[in-house]
């Protein structure tokens, strides 16, 4: 047994991954999930940073506004990455 192997019999990837949905159209892409998500966390936080300013809690709607500016570089790195992809 090889280093390689880790004891697979045909000396493959134990950890490879087997798609059962194949037939079914398969899986979502990685990045097309991940960036969903990040849209999804950009629109809670502005509209979170929106209503906390509108209530007078400054601190959270500062903190709010970091993590929207955050999900925004995200949503920016992703979508390069699908484009370069």
């Amino acid at each position: 047994m090889t280093a390689g192997s880790m004891g697979h019999p045909r000396g493959g990837r134990p950890w490879a991954f087997h798609d059962p949905t194949a037939g079914m159209g398969g899986v979502v892409p990685t990045r097309t999930t991940r960036l969903w998500l990040a849209v999804v966390g950009l629109a809670l936080c502005a509209a979170s940073t929106f209503l906390c300013f509108q209530l007078g809690m400054a601190w959270a709607g500062v903190l709010l506004a970091v993590l929207s500016a955050a999900a925004l570089v995200n949503i920016a790195w992703v979508g390069y990455r699908r484009y370069r992809a």
